[in-house]
């Protein structure tokens, strides 16, 4: 059978989770015994401790750069290029020149990335 600690108001097998618990748990806890709040507040100390959360499923992104001459011919020559920050191409990076290029690079992590459009006569 448990026995209760008058102190604390709660069974002395938990007490040891309870002290090991967050303060919203305590907190929550205390609210619904509150004759025994100001006793449980004096003996609880907040914890050093910092929690890191990791995610192993960073969003992805797809970017795409187009450019296409407006003249059916003779017209302007697009070169497309899209790096990294590592200055390392992406996607499908170069095209061009053409009168109708594209870049497309699918499935890019977080990060910076420039894509330079040089139109030439």
């Amino acid at each position: 059978m448990t026995t209760h600690d008058p102190s604390w108001g709660m069974p002395e097998d938990i007490r040891a989770d309870f002290d090991k618990a967050p303060a919203h748990v305590r907190d929550a806890y205390l609210k619904w015994w509150p004759e025994r709040a100001n006793k449980a507040s004096a003996h609880r100390e907040c914890p050093s401790t910092t929690f890191v959360t990791t995610f192993g499923d960073a969003p992805l992104t797809d970017i795409t750069a187009t450019a296409k001459s407006e003249a059916t011919t003779g017209g302007s020559q697009t070169t497309i290029t899209c790096k990294d920050s590592n200055g390392v191409n992406v996607g499908n990076s170069p095209q061009g020149p053409a009168g109708s290029a594209a870049v497309a690079a699918n499935g890019l992590k977080p990060g910076t990335y420039t894509c330079i459009l040089v139109v030439d006569p």
